[in-house]
């Protein structure tokens, strides 16, 4: 509905979370990302007139190495207003109302918002749903607060093929985060900006974001957009395929999913890139995280996609939880090709994904999973320091001779 300036925006938080009437959303007790959907002069979510004076609240500086002792993340306590299309964490111990004050006037204006390099937290600004594809666009001329010329802007899909984004958002519903768009869930092939939301967004180069005053039907029939609540993907997404194939992972801690989270092969390089995505930063408390990456690289992704494989791929799966312990599924392990074997190594005893489908994960750390044909995972699966997986080199020797030992866990040799 339009809001005039004479009513009040309530943002409310119900302890048992339950459903409420259409046009508010469904919250917990934990951690929120929200945002202002309409310009308002001096609204601090930790005032009374906020509606929550005892509140946590925490914005993400991307520009800092070392603003918060969280977690060794990039938090701090915002001391002024909150400012429109940017988004804020807000946690309250009971549960209560965020309060938009009524002074703020919903206009069908642009916001405007400026992205520094590395993650952003925002919200749309606005107090109807707007498109991601047909809504939202970026300038990277370096002027701000400037109305710039429509044609310098890019719209998010361009503006993931040239890099100065990641083509992703990312919200929290309160017990994990879903990513859009998303092209192995079906209801998120596109995405949509939620009013009073926050979402993250990864920035590659400095820009302006603009959210256009275009309001969008709010899409009935995905459920993760409509009313930011997870719905499990079963294992219908994907068939058996040599060159396109995923497998999904999930993991639970204290009642805390991160659900989102695949490996696989695309096609082409232009489709992995396309379905992958980054891992987005994890909550200041009350978090589980799972992250995955091919072995040899450096950035943790929620979605790793790698082009065909010949003999095998490896990569490392990170789980991060303050709630240890955590459990660990997959999903999707009967559609990836015969021919390839998949076990999860690090945790015990190596774990075959195609005879099991969990694992109890007792702490926090790095596991190795192993895709590929019977002789390219054998040596993972060869007792340590055995002779017939310890190799040398130069052979026959010279003075100088390499050993190679396959080591699954730290120990004197």
């Amino acid at each position: 509905d339009s809001v005039t300036p004479a009513r009040t925006v309530v943002f409310t938080v119900y302890a048992d979370g339950r459903d409420i009437p259409a046009g508010g959303n469904t919250l917990g007790l934990g951690w929120r990302m929200v945002g202002a959907n309409k310009a308002v002069s001096g609204w601090n979510l930790k005032s009374s007139s906020g509606g929550l004076p005892n509140a946590t609240v925490y914005e993400w500086r991307a520009d800092h190495d070392d603003v918060s002792t969280l977690n060794n993340k990039k938090y701090y306590a915002p001391s002024g207003d909150a400012v429109r299309g940017r988004a804020y964490w807000i946690k309250d111990a009971s549960g209560g109302r965020i309060f938009v004050p009524s002074d703020g006037v919903a206009t069908a204006d642009t916001v405007q918002v400026r992205l520094k390099v590395g993650w952003n937290q925002v919200s749309s600004g606005q107090y109807f749903f707007v498109s991601w594809d047909g809504g939202v666009a970026f300038d990277t001329s370096g002027v701000n607060d400037t109305m710039l010329p429509q044609n310098q802007r890019l719209n998010p899909a361009q503006a993931g093929a040239s890099n100065v984004i990641q083509n992703k958002i990312y919200w929290y519903t309160g017990s994990n985060y879903i990513y859009g768009p998303a092209s192995e869930t079906p209801s998120l092939t596109t995405a949509q900006l939620k009013p009073m939301t926050g979402f993250w967004l990864k920035v590659n180069t400095a820009c302006t974001m603009f959210i256009y005053p275009i309001p969008a039907s709010p899409e009935t029939f995905a459920g993760e957009i409509l009313n930011q609540a997870p719905a499990y993907l079963s294992a219908s997404y994907g068939q058996a395929a040599d060159n396109d194939w995923a497998i999904q992972f999930v993991a639970t801690a204290g009642g805390v999913t991160d659900w989102q989270n695949y490996v696989g092969t695309k096609s082409t390089s232009e489709k992995c890139q396309a379905s992958s995505a980054l891992e987005a930063p994890g909550l200041a408390s009350g978090y589980v995280s799972l992250a995955v990456r091919p072995q040899e690289t450096t950035e943790w992704m929620a979605a790793s996609y790698t082009e065909p494989i010949t003999s095998g791929r490896t990569w490392d799966v990170l789980l991060s939880t303050d709630m240890a312990p955590a459990t660990l599924t997959w999903d999707n392990v009967q559609n990836l090709p015969t021919q390839y074997e998949a076990y999860l190594i690090g945790n015990g005893a190596p774990v075959n994904l195609r005879k099991a489908s969990s694992a109890l994960v007792s702490s926090t750390g790095s596991l190795t999973l192993v895709i590929g044909v019977s002789e390219f995972v054998a040596p993972f699966l060869a007792s340590p320091l055995s002779k017939e997986m310890t190799f040398a080199y130069p052979n026959p020797a010279s003075d100088v001779v390499t050993f190679k030992y396959n080591l699954q866990a730290a120990g004197d040799v």
